[in-house]
Protein backbone atom coordinates (compact mmCIF):
# COMPACT_ATOMS: atom_id res chain seq x y z
CA UNK A 1 0.00 0.00 0.00
CA UNK A 2 1.62 3.51 -0.74
CA UNK A 3 0.74 6.32 1.66
CA UNK A 4 -1.40 8.88 0.74
CA UNK A 5 0.94 11.39 0.90
CA UNK A 6 2.99 9.67 -2.11
CA UNK A 7 0.55 9.11 -4.13
CA UNK A 8 -0.34 12.76 -3.97
CA UNK A 9 2.79 13.57 -4.97
CA UNK A 10 2.88 11.11 -7.88
CA UNK A 11 0.05 12.27 -9.27
CA UNK A 12 1.08 15.59 -9.48
CA UNK A 13 4.31 14.89 -11.06
CA UNK A 14 2.74 12.73 -13.45
CA UNK A 15 0.24 14.99 -14.40
CA UNK A 16 2.99 18.10 -14.62
CA UNK A 17 5.39 15.86 -16.79
CA UNK A 18 2.63 14.49 -18.89
CA UNK A 19 1.14 18.08 -19.79
CA UNK A 20 4.87 18.89 -21.09
CA UNK A 21 5.24 21.52 -18.08
CA UNK A 22 8.34 19.98 -16.38
CA UNK A 23 10.23 23.22 -16.74
CA UNK A 24 7.04 25.63 -16.49
CA UNK A 25 5.50 24.06 -13.31
CA UNK A 26 3.59 26.49 -11.24
CA UNK A 27 3.32 25.17 -7.75
CA UNK A 28 1.40 27.94 -6.27
CA UNK A 29 -1.82 25.59 -4.11
CA UNK A 30 0.55 22.88 -3.80
CA UNK A 31 1.04 21.86 -0.14
CA UNK A 32 4.69 21.78 0.08
CA UNK A 33 4.40 21.49 3.81
CA UNK A 34 7.59 22.71 4.75
CA UNK A 35 8.02 21.12 8.01
CA UNK A 36 8.82 17.81 6.21
CA UNK A 37 12.22 17.64 6.09
CA UNK A 38 13.03 16.79 3.20
CA UNK A 39 11.32 19.50 1.13
CA UNK A 40 12.94 22.22 3.26
CA UNK A 41 16.15 20.53 2.50
CA UNK A 42 15.04 21.05 -0.93
CA UNK A 43 13.55 24.33 -0.76
CA UNK A 44 17.14 25.54 1.05
CA UNK A 45 19.10 24.17 -1.38
CA UNK A 46 16.96 25.57 -4.51
CA UNK A 47 16.70 29.29 -2.83
CA UNK A 48 20.80 28.78 -1.88
CA UNK A 49 20.25 28.93 1.98
CA UNK A 50 22.27 27.11 4.44
CA UNK A 51 24.74 25.74 2.07
CA UNK A 52 27.79 24.63 4.05
CA UNK A 53 30.86 27.02 3.68
CA UNK A 54 34.56 25.50 3.33
CA UNK A 55 36.34 28.60 4.69
CA UNK A 56 39.26 27.49 3.18
CA UNK A 57 38.19 27.54 0.04
CA UNK A 58 36.52 30.85 0.21
CA UNK A 59 40.03 32.16 1.31
CA UNK A 60 41.69 30.53 -2.11
CA UNK A 61 39.35 31.92 -4.18
CA UNK A 62 39.34 35.43 -2.65
CA UNK A 63 42.86 35.79 -4.40
CA UNK A 64 40.62 35.35 -7.92
CA UNK A 65 38.47 38.08 -7.22
CA UNK A 66 40.45 40.80 -6.80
Amino acid sequence: MVPKQLQEDLQWAYELISQNKLYSANIEGFNLQEERPEVKAWTNLISLKNIPENKKEVERLAAFQA
